[in-house]
């Protein structure tokens, strides 16, 4: 089993040479190991999307992931003209689904991504509510997206209890562009035992949070707040300046 940070980073390392040959992306994720031993096993937060921005080329998408003991888990927001929705006009909206990277596999080519269907868009200047659940009887995760009590889009595909969560943007060959602010709000994690000692990573590259409280002697834990400033993509970075902006942020 890798660590929490450890696995993000060999996820991402078998991954992106497979993928993202035209990818970069100038902000360093920000990411929220657990303790020591304890793990995710409730987790919700409601994303507040900015208006899609003015991209000249590329694509770019704002994803947070919950990082399990076998599994990589993204919840995927991407300008409606440049995502998987079908059939969508050009406009200000996003298009939103899962996804899930699983790498246990020797050969990662045998394990391809599972993609949530239908994809969902939903208005720019919104917010939406996500939950990654893992099921004790089955060891399985789902992670749904819903907005005013509709689902949006479901991915019942993981596996692992968490081990951290992720919250970034990515720029695939789009700059230069700037993306707007987004926050994420009323965040709790469900730990599988109390743990009063998990305190949150130190904010990067203009990210805030406001209070990290736990309800219950530290299995429920809340931040009521995280907002991320506005960030401008110049020129798309190399591999291995994304290589080097992991291992920054881990």
């Amino acid at each position: 089993m890798f660590g929490a940070l450890t696995r993000a980073f060999a996820v991402l390392q078998l991954a992106l040479p497979l993928a993202l040959a035209s990818f970069g992306t100038d902000q360093p994720i920000y990411g929220f190991p657990t303790p020591e031993g304890s793990y995710i096993v409730d987790m919700t937060t409601t994303l507040q999307l900015p208006n899609r921005p003015d991209m000249p080329k590329g694509s770019m998408s704002v994803w947070m992931a919950l990082v399990t003991t076998k599994d990589f888990l993204q919840h995927i927001s991407l300008p409606t003209h440049f995502g998987s929705c079908d059939n969508v006009e050009y406009g200000n909206a996003w298009c939103n689904y899962g996804y899930l990277l699983d790498c246990d596999a020797k050969d990662i080519h045998t394990c391809p991504p599972a993609v949530a269907r239908p994809a969902a868009t939903v208005p720019g200047n919104t917010a939406i509510n996500i939950r990654y659940h893992w099921d004790e009887k089955t060891g399985d995760i789902t992670q749904t997206a819903t907005q005013n009590g509709k689902t949006l889009t479901t991915l019942n595909a993981g596996q692992g209890r968490g081990v951290d969560w992720y919250a970034a943007i990515e720029c695939h060959d789009c700059g230069p562009m700037t993306m707007a602010a987004r926050s994420y709000v009323d965040t709790t994690f469900v730990l599988d035992k109390p743990n009063p000692t998990w305190t949150p990573k130190n904010p990067l590259n203009g990210m805030k949070y406001g209070s990290f409280n736990t309800v219950d002697g530290g299995q429920t834990w809340v931040m009521d707040w995280m907002h991320f400033d506005a960030f401008h993509f110049t020129e798309v970075t190399t591999l291995s300046d994304l290589r080097n902006t992991w291992k920054q942020a881990c």
